[in-house]
């Protein structure tokens, strides 16, 4: 509590903010508070201290309550530069945006900014600008009172040993009160207190003496702040924080520092409680008057103490001026020589008026037809009908209301439906309660509501509920939601699952009518795929779990049994009797659109519309190999050991995949059993750990022999890949099924430098030879293109808004790098039968695919499944990332192709990875089964390869000019030095020779080049 103002109190966190947790999106923040109230505000005696070792003060994001005198705040619009020096950043930031992510155990890969704890080997509290934590800081309150030269010290720590290397000044300011700018310490200012990159080892001491106006004080406030660096900020814990005085050397007189209710509120509950707080142990003496200017005089006895004592009172009558007065006589403190206070202490506040007097705001002015409410900053009292109620639910902490039917107006532009963020006010306002309410009008995070609550009153019980609306996807336009916001609402629409990625974090889901497309998956760059993506924007709403608790278990959907590993709720899935209230708040991705959600009131009805597939639908279609593409998602041998980067061609990158060995059986046995039912004959895998001596292909072919057999398996053994990345490429086989024909071949930088492997991962082609009686050839070349996310973009890869996103135009060059490869030969057989598949990270209309197809080459998905494949989800859409395609000598030779859906599909959460799980659900939440081995799903080709024998068929033409082929479909080849010839492979296998000006005498020069 403050002496001051308590206007600052509402505004919870209502939306759960998250990140990306892949290479297409980025971290998941915490939700955000704005007020003090769930939180330790009280302002400490000397001497204090804290080091975070007892690791269960924060185990709650945004609660500060068990953290005595200490609350973090997230900084958000302090400063909207990058680089800003802390020291000039001493305005007020009240409310300010309260901010913990509890629990933390690795700042190297935590990204999301604000104020963490870490609990890692020397427990922390850290604090990091990134996104909308612009200038995130430490407030710690403090009462010097008794003592003089106020010494502060603490060491702050780079924790960061990523490969972030910022500079990250920190400040300390101070004040006293709780009102006006703060004031810097520039003896404490910290330049850099980081140091790296991948160094996480250096401590700064700070201490200072703070000016003598912070002595003997009963409310002191410090602020310890970084800023949001100019480059990639690191963690910076604040820790062994210690605040000293010297004691006064008189006998000081005891101060009020908090009453409540604040000195002038108005709107004051009639039975709200009255206490008075004292700067020290004190003794009170008779009773305390509380003078109302209708209900009279109360005399109190006080009870509590010895530094806050309560007022016990019958209820005031509304709409009444109380005033209490402390006399100074009354009040004599505890130490040395009993002293009274110097003066009398007086403060007054106004009680709320009585249901239906008083200045009334209906909900639809507050609301407005815009975005945001005109009246934010306004006190203002409401009436209306509890259509939700939140109050128990610890990140909510509210209730809705919307105006009775009869009250609302006729423009179908405003809602009628508003938050109340009490924050626990004490009132149990229950469904069907008509209610008044004062408080000030909010935004956050683009709901309108009414925060800082000073007061509640039920006025009724057992009213009518208004009517909900029908809300119908597609919205007509990206306002039209707005007109919803807060109020009851019901969908009659069966709709669809189209999101499952933050089931796991937020309980959350994502729907749309219909299944929606990455844009450039099914129409051209540009202003066709913005279209779309406009529309889609506009047909997708998120369906919350009512909490807004991260990590939440039980995971309630899919309804009514809940989430477990075998039993899921899949992306494609349907829902269909929805009802709650909608409002709106970040659904935890980056992608643009209406963020708008619907609490459910009633338990919705899912159907599995889209089942899972036990195996891949058939592909040989009478052909007699099947060939694989799979990104395995970081199979790593080497387990991150969290301090050294030990992993990639150099042994200086971050090791990826599992953490533990927990996990790596986890994810082998996942990767196991897809690979296993999968039974391809050969697979090109991705994300394999890149490092000397480590070679995964020989554990999964292990893993796979085990399974399938001796001898059943083998691997193409390329050894680490240099230069290269952390991850490669590689092929698996079976070698009674096909054998390796010549060498394998890698295509670098070093090769092509329009191919750059500072980008992508160098690709790997192998000519394999089918086994059987017609012992047909072919060559696979297995790719993993650079990934879309935007970290290092510059000039032409930057997001050109075409819908590509960032290294597009790398893509581009480096498809074609790979089209005059691959027309090289690179392995050197001769056979003109090329398959190249791979994650391209492009999807199926974007230039680097035309590239490949102007080349001469067909997507099998998009020939086989059509335009709506997809191998990939993201942003709640799915396309294809991953590809294969065959040139124009194999495409006939190709009897099918498929995508296994094992993975896009499924909810996160039901990876190998324990973290972010409670112990029950490390175990309900895994199977060792082949669903959600990967995020990407695997592809699967049927081959019927023309026989090696297949026959010749000659034809000698006249009066060709030599070399010059009559059709696209047939190729020139010159054959020693003055025989030419075109020749045409047929679907069946069968070449055709076209012989040009060719005598008869020169056919066995001819046919002694073929041989």
């Amino acid at each position: 509590m403050t002496a001051i103002s308590r206007t600052g109190r509402g505004l919870l966190a209502f939306v759960l903010v998250f990140a990306m947790l892949t290479s297409l999106g980025g971290s998941l923040p915490a939700a955000a508070a704005s007020d003090l109230a769930p939180n330790d505000g009280t302002y400490q005696t000397l001497p204090f201290s804290q080091n975070w070792s007892n690791t269960g003060l924060i185990t709650v994001n945004d609660d500060w309550t068990s953290v005595p005198g200490i609350v973090g705040f997230r900084g958000d619009d302090i400063t909207t530069t990058t680089g800003t020096d802390p020291q000039t950043l001493l305005a007020d930031d009240s409310p300010g945006v309260i901010d913990v992510i509890a629990n933390q155990n690795n700042p190297n890969t935590n990204t999301a900014g604000g104020v963490a704890e870490f609990e890692i080997t020397d427990s922390v509290v850290a604090f990091q600008g990134s996104g909308t934590a612009d200038a995130p800081y430490l407030l710690i309150h403090l009462n010097t009172t008794g003592y003089q030269s106020i010494n502060v010290t603490y060491n702050l720590r780079d924790i960061d040993g990523s490969a972030d290397n910022a500079v990250q000044p920190v400040a300390l300011h101070f004040r006293v009160g709780t009102v006006g700018s703060f004031t810097n310490v520039p003896a404490a200012f910290v330049a850099d207190a980081t140091t790296g990159p991948s160094l996480a080892n250096l401590v700064t001491p700070v201490n200072v003496t703070l000016p003598a106006g912070a002595d003997n004080q009963s409310q002191v406030q410090l602020r310890i702040m970084t800023t949001n660096a100019g480059g990639s900020d690191e963690w910076v814990g604040v820790d062994d924080i210690s605040i000293t005085g010297t004691p006064s050397s008189t006998d000081l007189p005891p101060t009020v520092v908090d009453v409540n209710p604040d000195n002038g509120a108005t709107n004051v509950a009639i039975d709200a409680t009255v206490d008075i707080t004292f700067s020290e142990p004190v003794t009170v003496t008779g009773t305390i008057a509380i003078d109302c200017t209708s209900s009279g005089v109360q005399n109190v006895t006080p009870t509590g103490g010895p530094a806050t004592f309560t007022l016990p009172h019958t209820n005031f009558a509304n709409a009444e001026t109380c005033t209490v007065t402390v006399l100074a006589s009354q009040v004599t403190d505890q130490d040395g020589t009993p002293t009274n206070m110097a003066a009398d202490y007086v403060w007054s506040f106004t009680t709320a008026s009585a249901c239906g007097t008083g200045t009334i705001t209906p909900i639809h002015i507050i609301q407005g037809t815009g975005a945001s409410s005109g009246l934010i900053g306004q006190a203002h009292t409401i009436e209306a009908v509890v259509i939700s109620d939140f109050q128990t639910v610890a990140s909510i902490r509210g209730f809705f209301v919307q105006e009775p039917d009869a009250q609302q107006d006729a423009d179908p532009a405003t809602s009628e439906g508003l938050f109340i963020y009490d924050n626990n006010f004490g009132v149990p306002a229950a469904v069907g309660d008509f209610v008044r309410a004062t408080g000030f009008v909010s935004e956050f995070q683009n709901q309108t509501q009414l925060s800082s609550v000073s007061a509640v009153t039920v006025c009724s019980s057992g009213v009518t509920l208004p009517t909900a609306s029908n809300v119908v996807l597609p919205f007509p336009s990206t306002a039209h939601p707005e007109r919803f916001e807060g109020m009851s609402v019901v969908m009659t629409q069966t709709l669809t699952v189209n999101e499952t990625f933050n089931l796991g974090r937020g309980g959350i889901l994502t729907l749309a009518d219909g299944r929606l497309q990455q844009p450039t998956n099914v129409v051209l760059p540009g202003a066709p795929a913005i279209a779309l993506q406009a529309a889609n924007n506009l047909n997708w709403i998120t369906l919350d779990d009512g909490s807004l608790l991260q990590n939440p278990d039980p995971i309630i959907y899919p309804t009514p049994a809940g989430l477990s590993a075998l039993n899921t709720v899949r992306s494609g899935d349907s829902v269909s009797a929805i009802a709650g209230v909608m409002t709106q708040g970040n659904p935890g991705w980056t992608t643009p659109g209406i963020l708008y959600r619907i609490h459910p009131l009633s338990p919705p009805t899912f159907t599995a519309t889209n089942p899972r597939p036990a195996a891949p639908d058939p592909v040989r279609a009478g052909g007699s190999l099947k060939i694989s593409s799979f990104n395995v998602l970081n199979y790593f041998l080497t387990l991150d050991d969290g301090v050294n980067d030990i992993c990639g061609p150099d042994q200086n990158a971050e090791c990826r995949g599992a953490d533990s060995a927990v996990e790596f059986t986890r994810q082998r046995d996942k990767l196991m059993q897809a690979l296993y039912i999968l039974n391809a004959d050969v697979v090109g895998l991705m994300e394999l750990e890149n490092t000397p001596n480590v070679e995964p292909l020989a554990d999964i072919v292990a893993g796979l022999n085990a399974l399938a057999g001796a001898g059943t398996y083998d691997y193409i053994a390329t050894g680490v890949i240099d230069p290269g990345d952390v991850i490669k490429v590689g092929i698996i086989y079976k070698p009674g099924v096909v054998q390796p024909v010549g060498n394998f071949a890698i295509l670098n930088s070093l090769v092509d430098p329009n191919f750059d492997t500072d980008l992508h991962r160098p690709a790997l082609a192998q000519t394999f030879q089918e086994s059987a009686a017609n012992g047909g050839r072919f060559t696979i070349v297995v790719n993993h293109l650079k990934s879309k996310g935007c970290s290092g973009a510059t000039g032409l890869d930057l997001d050109q808004g075409d819908g590509q996103s960032c290294f597009n135009y790398a893509r581009t060059v480096g498809a074609n790098a790979l089209v005059n490869w691959v027309a090289g030969d690179p392995t050197g057989t001769g056979d003109p039968d090329f398959m190249i598949l791979g994650d391209l990270n492009s999807y199926a209309m974007e230039d680097p695919m035309m590239a490949l197809e102007t080349a001469g080459y067909t997507n099998l998905e998009t020939l086989f499944v059509g335009a709506n494949a997809y191998s990939y989800v993201f942003g709640s859409q799915a396309g294809s990332l991953d590809h294969s395609l065959a040139n124009a000598s194999l495409v006939g030779q190709v009897s099918g192709a498929t995508t296994w859906h094992i993975n896009a599909d499924e909810p996160g959460v039901l990876d190998y990875n324990v973290e972010f799980k409670t112990p029950g659900q490390v175990i309900s939440l895994y199977n060792a089964d082949q669903f959600r081995t990967s995020d990407h799903d695997p592809l699967l080709i049927g081959l019927n390869l023309a026989p090696a024998d297949a026959s010749i068929l000659i034809t000698k033409t006249v009066g060709v000019t030599p070399g010059v082929c009559a059709t696209t479909d047939e190729i020139s080849v010159t054959a020693g030095t003055d025989v030419y010839y075109c020749y045409e492979v047929t679907n069946t296998g069968n070449l055709t020779l076209y012989l040009h000006d060719l005598a008869d005498s020169e056919l066995g020069t001819l046919f002694a080049s073929l041989a």
